[in-house]
């Protein structure tokens, strides 16, 4: 009578079996789920593991099989044993759980996950073309402007002059005017060069990214009246074109937003060279913030960095607080190891 109190509080089908695999007790839940139906161990893969049990074997937990039903068709059931002693011999404790809403929900978790998973590689796949196509129209449009409308401008200025020269007798209103003409014309082959130099300069693709960092600084704090100091260190005379590209992209992003966020603040930026990395850092002492506090408010040009850098299988760090500046650091890993030289500005 204990027992059969003992198995009846049970929650889920249960039953004490023979060696011979004939129910002794069962409760309500087991009758109710077996009646009128062939017990599970009918499945031979089941029944031998099961008599290995009586014999003296291991426990069994979560042995599955497919059971089918009159009512709800074919159900999914988890089958737990274990060997008790018993008077007449070894017997069976066994408990059934039906777990066919759960197979079918994790089912579903990992063919939504699996759609996920392909979402996120077509997103990426996407969004690399995306970076790709951008950085190669900037390396068009850089060499265009570099090649056609600067020299026309060239062309401009060399007229000027010459018409200049050939109306050296006119008035002198006339000639202050060729001056202002003459001027405007430098200014707008200065504006174009800086334009083509900020979309591609053409020195990160023949004398390499250290140089062009170290340009790129020494032309950003004279345009923003910022102290920039740039230091290469150990870097490989050899960069990939692309991770030099998106490391020069990522260098630019940051620097405009410690001309946008960070006032007059003085900025360190880094390259340096390791054993199958290369890392680049950026450190500002400006007024800082809270990375926690702006969460999923991300401007496009962080978003830009840190996507630019997944793509390169790296890691983007970002550390800041209010009052202590921010720092970025960029690794990434290299194909291969060359030999590596290094300077500072």
């Amino acid at each position: 009578m204990f027992a059969e109190s003992l198995i009846e509080a049970v929650p889920v089908p249960m039953a004490l079996l023979e060696r011979t695999l004939r129910i002794r007790l069962a409760n309500s839940r087991f009758k109710e789920m077996f009646r009128g139906r062939p017990a599970p161990w009918k499945d031979p893969g089941l029944r031998q593991a099961l008599e290995a049990v009586a014999d003296g074997g291991g426990p069994i937990g979560g042995w599955e099989v497919d059971y089918g039903t009159r009512k709800f068709g074919v159900r999914k059931l988890s089958i737990t044993a274990r060997a008790i002693a018993g008077a007449a011999g070894p017997q069976l404790l066994l408990a059934i759980e039906d777990v066919t809403d759960q197979r079918k929900a994790e089912q579903q978790r990992e063919q939504a996950e699996s759609a996920l998973r392909h979402n996120r590689e077509q997103l990426t796949e996407v969004t690399a073309r995306l970076l790709k196509a951008q950085d190669s129209e900037r390396r068009r449009l850089s060499r265009e402007l570099h090649d056609g409308l600067t020299q026309k401008v060239a062309k401009l200025q060399f007229d000027l002059e010459r018409l200049e020269q050939e109306s050296a007798s006119q008035s002198q209103e006339v000639m202050l005017r060729f001056e202002s003409l003459k001027a405007q014309a430098g200014e707008l082959a200065d504006e174009v060069r800086q334009i083509a130099y900020r979309l591609h300069p053409s020195v990160l693709d023949h004398l390499g990214l250290a140089i062009a960092l170290r340009s790129y600084c020494r032309d950003f704090a004279d345009q923003e009246n910022l102290p920039v100091r740039f230091s290469s260190v150990h870097t490989p005379k050899k960069i990939p074109a692309g991770i030099a590209s998106s490391l020069y992209r990522i260098a630019q992003e940051a620097l405009r937003n410690v001309a946008k966020h960070a006032g007059k603040a003085s900025v360190i930026v880094t390259l340096s060279g390791g054993p199958g990395v290369l890392r680049l850092g950026i450190r500002d002492d400006g007024p800082g913030f809270s990375p926690a506090a702006v969460e999923g408010q991300e401007g496009l040009g962080l978003v830009s960095m840190r996507e630019r850098v997944r793509l390169l299988n790296g890691a983007f760090r970002l550390s800041s607080a209010p009052g202590q500046g921010v720092d970025i650091l960029v690794t990434i890993p290299l194909p291969g190891e060359s030999k590596a030289g290094g300077s500072t500005e």
